[in-house]
């Protein structure tokens, strides 16, 4: 069995550092709080991912790693370990809205950041009733499958009139903005949308 586990273990160190090739326009990161063996006992530690869009439109987990905590200094410290394997041409950051993720993001890519929106609908839908939830995201979803900055703003505004004085606390965050900069919905070459349709349901 630990012979087994040893070629294991080259087999993933070997899928871990492999040169990244080409450009990746979007990229993906998220983490999970998992329990984990070390040292004889069972603690919990972090574990994070990467997932890239490449240029060619294929999608593939580029990085990986386990840490103690998701701080700012182990995101950077993961990031910057991707961009020294080849990460080039991010157009796109997409995560959760972690400050130390975020902080990391801006100083390791400085590329434009969107928050995932995953986790944005989740934090909408927890601001409403169970029977309000299939309404809520018919109105959403559109609004990030918008072809245009024009057609985006629209359906949210549309949102917003819709949801105010119903469900206050929803058209407050609508109105605040999703996470992100709305100009993102309108990327050269290729809109936010098409990206999204490799977006990993809560990423984990």
């Amino acid at each position: 069995m630990s012979r087994i586990c040893a070629l294991l273990d080259v087999q993933v160190q070997a899928f871990r550092e492999r040169p990244l090739e080409g450009r990746y326009p979007y990229l993906f990161v998220d983490a999970k709080v998992e329990k984990v063996r070390d040292g004889g006992r069972v603690v919990h530690k972090c574990v994070v991912i990467a997932l890239g869009v490449h240029e060619t439109g294929r999608r593939e987990i580029i990085g990986l790693d386990v840490g103690e905590a998701e701080t700012e200094a182990f995101w950077r410290e993961f990031l910057r370990g991707l961009v020294a394997r080849g990460l080039v041409g991010v157009q796109l950051a997409i995560s959760d809205a972690h400050p130390g993720l975020k902080a990391a993001l801006a100083q390791v890519l400085g590329a434009p950041w969107q928050r995932c929106t995953v986790h944005f609908l989740r934090d909408c839908l927890g601001h409403a009733r169970k029977d309000q939830h299939g309404v809520l995201a018919a109105l959403i979803r559109p609004i990030f499958n918008a072809s245009s900055r024009d057609e985006a703003r629209d359906r949210l505004s549309a949102a917003v009139a819709q949801l105010e004085g119903r469900v206050g606390k929803v058209a407050s965050l609508l109105r605040r903005g999703r996470g992100g900069d709305p100009r993102l919905l309108c990327l050269p070459g290729r809109p936010l949308a098409q990206a999204q349709k490799h977006q990993p349901a809560g990423a984990l």
